[in-house]
């Protein structure tokens, strides 16, 4: 990728090295032209690499989809075309500005879409019937969920991911699982291991018999304080499912890839690992606070 300069910071050219394309595997001409289908990223808005900033449609060749992704890290200055107008290739697309150190970008990231990420919301639900009452979360990061998502690795697809939540079902606390990975059906005799950024781990194992159907599998294991204070005090990483019965695992992380699907451009539940982690423990510290203020 050859890197030119424009008034507003690093020119970026409709050049190969500069999209990726799904639909056509052979070279697209030169003399094709595209329009702008879907705008991802703003002017102003910070994006990490790889991920997608536009959708391009071509008009003249049938060359599909280009999605427009870069290498880097950085901020959009300026988009140089609009859904009315045509652009050929390599000619400008955007003027961004590249970011190189990773953890500036992250910050920057973070606050960002950190008002994304505070739609999280956690409840009182009540059973007129039995006078049951349960705690539980019924938003992360705006999405209608109980769960907190770690992605599968090695993976950017958006469906596989396990799922974990804090509940109190009548004064008893539970750390509740969901794995929709069908080899992993978090059985009696499972365990589930937690990383964190120290090194240190937490292994935990299912005592009960999991529920639901084959792909959607939940279980629940009993949560003490001192979970509690691992969650909001410690950074996690990743997470190992075991299948004691199978022989298996499988590892889902924070660091996930889905923002490099080049298929769906559905984002995930967060942006980057340190977007994660503040979500996470943003959702220990809130049930904290509901429990010690409504004692079940």
């Amino acid at each position: 990728m050859t890197k030119t300069e424009d008034s507003l910071g690093e020119a970026i050219l409709l050049t190969k090295s500069n999209f990726t394309s799904v639909i056509v595997r052979r070279e697209i001409p030169e003399t094709d032209e595209f329009k702008l289908e879907k705008l991802f990223v703003e002017p102003g808005k910070y994006f990490r690499q790889n991920q997608t900033i536009m959708t391009l449609g071509s008009q003249i060749h049938g060359s599909g989809i280009l999605f427009v992704r870069l290498p880097f890290g950085g901020r959009v200055e300026k988009i140089h075309l609009d859904k009315e107008n045509l652009v050929g290739m390599n000619k400008q697309v955007l003027s961004v500005t590249r970011i190189e150190d990773l953890s500036e970008l992250y910050s920057k990231l973070l606050e960002q879409n950190i008002e994304k990420l505070d739609q999280t919301e956690i409840s009182i639900l009540s059973d007129d019937f039995t006078g049951e009452k349960t705690i539980k979360f019924t938003k992360v990061a705006g999405e209608d969920t109980s769960y907190f998502k770690l992605y599968r690795n090695d993976t950017d697809s958006i469906y596989e991911y396990l799922g974990m939540s804090f509940i109190n079902y009548n004064g008893v606390s539970y750390l509740s699982f969901l794995s929709i990975v069908k080899e992993f059906s978090l059985a009696k005799g499972d365990s589930i291991t937690f990383l964190f950024d120290n090194k240190e781990g937490l292994e935990l194992v299912f005592n009960s018999s999991s529920s639901g159907e084959s792909g959607r599998k939940s279980n629940y294991i009993q949560l003490t304080s001192e979970h509690l204070n691992i969650f909001l005090n410690k950074n996690l990483v990743k997470a190992k499912i075991v299948s004691s019965r199978k022989n298996l695992y499988d590892v889902y992380v924070l660091d996930n890839k889905v923002y490099e699907n080049e298929i769906s451009t559905d984002s995930a539940q967060y942006l980057t690992e340190k977007e994660g982690q503040y979500l996470l423990k943003m959702m220990t510290s809130k049930f904290i606070k509901m429990n010690l203020e409504n004692k079940l």
